[in-house]
């Protein structure tokens, strides 16, 4: 049995070949798009909205807390993987966990915690390692950011970009729980994760996904000369990592992390090998760490946050 073709030739343009449908398509998407990115950039759906409100949050908890202060910069892995509670009491004085997302990227967690931060402040930076690469997003995206969340009322084209443009996943997790981790609801007044965090992880799910790739030298130069302009101390720690084998090109990143910002005259604490950690110390992902991890390594960072700040 021969099947005949429906004739498409009256559906046809005859000056180009195409049809009236898909060029009307086409047309109604380049109107459309726009429209459809200045709406939203006006009108912040649920993921800005959330966004908003968490660091809204992380801003008023840290402005009530007394000058000068100790503010722990990152993305979750500083969030989940620090108890700032605990170390405002150990070295008595005020520390606050600004711990973000490091979806945001390693400059825009940064400046976000510095701009909410005060002369005389220090800021003990602990950058996700893959958001430091060569291959890393290292654009500062938080003057959009900090726009979205402000006045939404005029938004400069480029701006609404940058905003709309954040990397896939920046969001997860923000606002779908009511009373999950990233809630501003169970946040602590030090900014810390307000509730219990079990373990959850096997080791087989801690491998992180490494490659030969280097530290993103601009990166850190770019940290320097922000807290530089901003007249706080900042100081760079290495994160942690599951204590595993298949984790060994993880502390080699953190080795040249340490030894590329110690070249450019950042000051650090820390070394690669201490950055290693127990993997029943992991709640749900490979940089969130249990209350028992997160209060351990706190304990870790106190005598060496004690040292360095005695030498200011």
């Amino acid at each position: 049995m021969t099947v005949t073709p429906p004739d498409l030739s009256r559906f046809k343009d005859p000056a180009t070949g195409g049809t009236p449908f898909l060029r009307a398509f086409l047309i109604a998407l380049l109107v459309l798009l726009p429209v459809k990115l200045a709406f939203s950039a006006a009108f912040p759906g649920r993921e800005i909205a959330s966004i908003r409100s968490w660091y809204e949050a992380k801003r008023e908890r840290l402005a009530a807390l007394p000058r000068p202060r100790v503010v722990l910069a990152g993305g979750s892995a500083t969030y989940f993987g620090l108890d700032a509670g605990w170390l405002s009491r150990t070295l008595d004085r005020p520390v606050m966990n600004f711990g973000l997302h490091a979806g945001m990227g390693a400059i825009t967690n940064l400046r976000l915690a510095v701009d909410a931060s005060a002369p005389g402040d220090t800021v003990v930076w602990s950058p996700e390692y893959d958001t430091l690469l060569e291959r890393s997003l290292d654009t500062d995206l938080s003057s959009g950011l900090r726009l979205a969340i402000g006045d939404l009322s005029v938004i400069a084209p480029s701006t609404m970009l940058q905003v709309l443009t954040m990397p896939t996943g920046l969001t997860a997790g923000f606002g779908m729980r009511r009373h999950g981790p990233y809630s501003v609801s169970v946040m602590t007044a030090h900014g810390d994760v307000g509730i219990a965090r079990p373990h959850q992880m096997t080791a087989e799910k801690l491998c992180f996904a490494t490659t030969a790739e280097s530290i993103n030298e601009e990166i850190l130069r770019q940290a320097r000369t922000m807290a530089e302009t901003a007249r706080v101390r900042l100081i760079l720690r290495p994160g942690q990592f599951p204590d595993l084998p298949c984790n060994d090109g993880v502390e080699k990143l953190a080795a040249d992390m340490l030894a590329e910002a110690a070249r450019l005259g950042i000051e650090t604490i820390g070394n690669a090998a201490s950055a290693r950690v127990p993997v029943d110390w992991y709640y749900d992902t490979t940089y969130h760490l249990t209350e028992k991890g997160a209060e351990a390594q706190s304990e870790r960072l106190a005598p060496l946050l004690e040292q360095a700040l005695g030498r200011s």
